[in-house]
C-alpha cells in the first residue's frame, strides 16, 4: 500500500550518476499482462518478455534472459573502462602516449609525411593442419614470392599517419601507406591500417614477440576460415574471412625501433564494426550468428581440440564476415600471447557456443 510500483522500477532502472542499472524480464504465460507491459513502456520501463506459454521452453527462456542481463552488464563494465577487447593475462608495462583523431589524412597530409624505410614480414603459408602444432616460420615480403626462413632483406616504404584514429583495449590504430617506391604510396591498394601496443616492453625482443603472435593468430584463424568455409553448411550461413597481418619494422637510422601490425581496410560499405564473441566465452546476443558460432566449433574440431579461434569481430559485408583482431585460445600456454587463456577457457567457450546452437535450434 502506498508504494507507487513505476517510481521504484524506474529507481531500479537507473543507478546514481546516470548509469544504467537493472534490466527487467517478464515471464509471459498469456496475453493478460500484454496491457500492462505496453504501459510500462509508454513510462519507459522496458520489459524484456520472456514467452512461456510452451513449459518445454521455460529452461531456454530464462538461460537466454540472464545471458542478456549479463550480456548488458558486460557491455557496461568495458564501456566503462574503455575497453571491449579480449581479456587477456596483464604484465607491467609503460604506456607509450596519444592523441586520437579520428579523421583520415588528407592528400596534403600524405605528400608531406615523410617514407620511412621498414621491413615487413611474414609467415610462411600454412599448407596442412600438422603445420599448427609448431610456431610458423616467418621470412621478410618479396613481391611475387612466398616467406621462407632465409627470405633475403629487402626493405619497403611506409607513410604513417601521425595520430591514431582508433584505440582498442590493447593497441591503436593508425592509418598509412606501404610501398616498394614512393611512386607506389600514392595507389590506394597501398593502403593499410596499423596497430601498435599501447604497452610496450623494455626488451626488443620480447616486444618482437608479442607482434609476431598477433600475425601467426591471423595466419592461422584466415586458415582455419578457408577450411571452413569449403565445408557443408547452411545457404544462410555467410563465409568467413579473416584479414591476415604483416609484422612491420621500421629498419633502423631514421626512428627509434617501432613495431606495427599492418593489415588491408574494413570496407566503408560493409556493416557497422560489431565485437561478436570474446575468449572468455561470452557472445552478443544482440548480434548473433549461426554460421560464427558454426565456426568457433569448427576451429576447435578440426584442430582436434588443440586450438579454437574467438573473440570473434568485424563487419558484415555482403554473404560474408570479414573479421580482425582474433584471440587464440590452445592448449599451450606458451603460444599465440596474452590473450590466450589456456584450456580451461577453452572449455568455457565451447560450452557457451555449444549451447548457443542448441538453443536457437541450429545445433547438427
Amino acid at each position: 500500500p502506498g508504494i507507487c510500483m513505476l517510481s521504484e522500477l524506474k529507481k531500479l532502472a537507473t543507478r546514481s550518476g546516470g548509469q544504467a542499472g537493472m534490466s527487467f524480464h517478464f515471464g509471459r504465460i498469456n496475453d493478460r499482462c500484454d496491457i500492462m507491459i505496453q504501459e510500462f513502456g509508454k513510462n519507459g520501463i522496458m520489459f524484456e518478455v520472456c514467452d512461456l506459454k510452451d513449459a518445454g521452453k521455460l529452461t531456454s527462456s530464462v538461460a537466454s534472459s540472464v545471458r542478456k542481463s549479463i550480456s548488458k552488464s558486460v557491455t557496461a563494465s568495458k564501456s566503462r573502462s574503455k575497453s571491449g577487447g579480449a581479456v587477456l593475462l596483464e604484465e607491467s608495462r609503460s604506456i607509450k602516449k596519444y592523441t586520437i583523431r579520428e579523421a583520415k589524412p588528407s592528400e596534403d597530409e600524405w605528400k608531406s609525411t615523410s617514407a620511412i624505410p621498414v621491413k615487413v614480414l611474414c609467415n610462411k603459408p600454412i599448407s596442412s593442419i600438422n603445420d599448427l602444432k609448431a610456431p610458423l616460420l616467418f621470412g621478410l615480403v618479396r613481391l611475387g614470392e612466398s616467406a621462407s626462413s632465409s627470405t633475403e632483406e629487402k626493405t619497403m616504404l611506409l607513410k604513417l599517419a601521425k595520430d591514431p584514429f582508433a584505440e582498442g583495449e590493447m593497441r591503436l590504430a593508425y592509418y598509412g601507406k606501404i610501398g616498394y617506391t614512393e611512386f607506389s604510396l600514392v595507389a590506394t591498394k597501398g593502403e593499410k591500417v596499423l596497430k601498435t601496443f599501447k604497452k610496450t616492453s623494455k626488451s626488443s625482443l620480447t616486444d618482437r614477440k608479442d607482434y609476431l603472435a598477433q600475425m601467426e593468430v591471423s595466419t592461422i584463424a584466415q586458415y582455419l576460415a578457408e577450411e571452413y568455409n569449403k565445408t557443408s553448411r547452411p545457404l544462410h550461413c555467410p563465409e568467413i574471412r579473416f584479414l591476415v597481418v604483416n609484422v612491420v619494422e621500421t629498419a633502423g637510422g631514421v626512428t627509434p625501433e617501432e613495431r606495427y601490425c599492418a593489415e588491408e581496410q574494413l570496407p566503408f560499405a560493409a556493416t557497422s564494426f560489431v565485437k561478436y564473441s570474446n575468449n572468455t566465452g561470452y557472445w552478443n546476443e544482440e548480434e548473433i550468428n549461426q554460421s560464427l558460432l558454426l565456426f568457433t566449433r569448427f576451429s576447435l574440431q578440426k584442430t582436434n581440440g588443440y586450438l579454437m579461434v574467438t573473440d570473434l569481430q568485424g563487419v558484415r559485408n555482403g554473404n560474408e564476415f570479414i573479421l580482425t583482431d582474433p584471440a587464440i585460445l590452445c592448449k599451450d600456454n606458451t603460444r599465440f600471447g596474452s590473450t590466450n587463456l589456456g584450456h580451461d577457457f577453452m572449455k568455457s567457450c565451447i560450452t557457451a557456443t555449444d549451447a548457443m546452437l542448441e538453443e536457437y535450434g541450429w545445433d547438427e
